[in-house]
């Protein structure tokens, strides 16, 4: 009753959603049933069968609802590691933030069709009825998401802040956003694209900065209002930046944290080079961007100290003691 009840509002709540994302070619011809089951690996790649080749209308779907169905199924087998990777490489490679909106939806309803395949197994042979079990209890538990929390980083070029908020994506979990890429999407530049922008100007300049900034906020907005944590991974040197992200925590209800990431002015600008040189970052901060970082830097307050968690990126970290950590900020 619980779950019909919920579905039948978010169906209601969600119809002009749905509506805008297949007008704007969300659905695509896709698999159709995209569990566990009908994966394989093989070749050192993993292989779809058996999709839904006898009803095309069945396998027209939203891409988040085929995303989803997958995402919900490593987390029902105990793989929400695996699911929140999945999830994160989706929406940084197509950006398709709006999805958001509609992931919820869909991940309890592919727990439910799951569901009602295995129950009707089970009145048809002596299947194990765990599954259909393991499925609503899956349901129950996506419908009620705990009280998100939004992470954002603050560190000079080179100080980590990506490599760290990689091994926690999938330990808090949260969906990640970052500045370099966004900044170059807003831009219709891929993550790999050089656009050579000198300190102050082009993809750097202050209008640029301030409108991929309003771009991030808009996204963790919609994260948080949909029940899912973020992290932010930009550098945040600025006051003010900080502070507006406060407050989308805030009027979202949300927990708040700083994950500080520091190293050594002289580590810093040894991986600035070493990034440089490799050209297969999104980042394109040089060394006299990281120069002009050191001396314009606006240090955390008393006030935003209370919610940081400081990582020395030079002396390592426990992946799991920080994430513990930050949701304990």
């Amino acid at each position: 009753a619980l779950l019909r009840a919920w579905t039948e509002r978010q169906c209601a709540s969600l119809a002009p959603i749905f509506a805008r994302r297949a007008a704007a070619g969300a659905h695509r011809e896709c698999h159709g049933d995209l569990h566990l089951q009908n994966l394989l690996w093989r070749d050192g790649k993993i292989v779809a069968f058996d999709a839904l080749e006898f009803d095309r209308k069945l396998r027209d779907v939203d891409v988040v609802s085929e995303t989803a169905f997958l995402a919900m199924d490593l987390r029902a087998h105990g793989r929400t590691v695996l699911a929140y990777e999945l999830l994160n490489r989706y929406l940084e490679v197509g950006g398709d933030y709006e999805g958001v909106d509609v992931l919820l939806f869909y991940l309890v309803y592919r727990a439910l069709v799951r569901a009602k395949v295995a129950a009707i197994k089970r009145t048809q042979s002596a299947a194990d009825g765990h599954d259909a079990e393991r499925y609503l209890a899956t349901a129950l538990e996506l419908r009620s998401p705990k009280k998100p929390l939004l992470v954002i980083t603050r560190g000079l070029s080179g100080s980590g802040k990506t490599f760290v908020t990689d091994a926690l994506v999938s330990r808090l979990p949260a969906i990640r956003v970052r500045s370099d890429l966004e900044r170059k999407r807003l831009h219709g530049l891929t993550a790999s694209a050089r656009t050579g922008s000198a300190l102050g100007a082009g993809l750097y300049a202050a209008a640029a900065s301030r409108r991929t900034y309003a771009a991030l906020a808009e996204i963790a907005d919609r994260l948080l209002c949909n029940g899912q944590n973020a992290i932010v991974d930009a550098t945040f040197l600025r006051r003010r930046e900080r502070l507006e992200f406060m407050q989308v925590a805030a009027a979202n209800a949300a927990r708040f944290a700083i994950l500080d990431c520091t190293a050594s002015p002289a580590e810093l600008r040894r991986r600035v080079e070493e990034r440089a040189l490799k050209g297969r970052d999104a980042s394109e901060a040089d060394l006299a961007v990281l120069e002009h970082q050191l001396v314009t830097e606006e240090p955390l307050d008393r006030a935003e100290r209370r919610h940081a968690v400081t990582v020395d990126t030079e002396r390592g970290f426990r992946p799991a003691d920080l994430a513990a950590r930050l949701r304990a900020a």
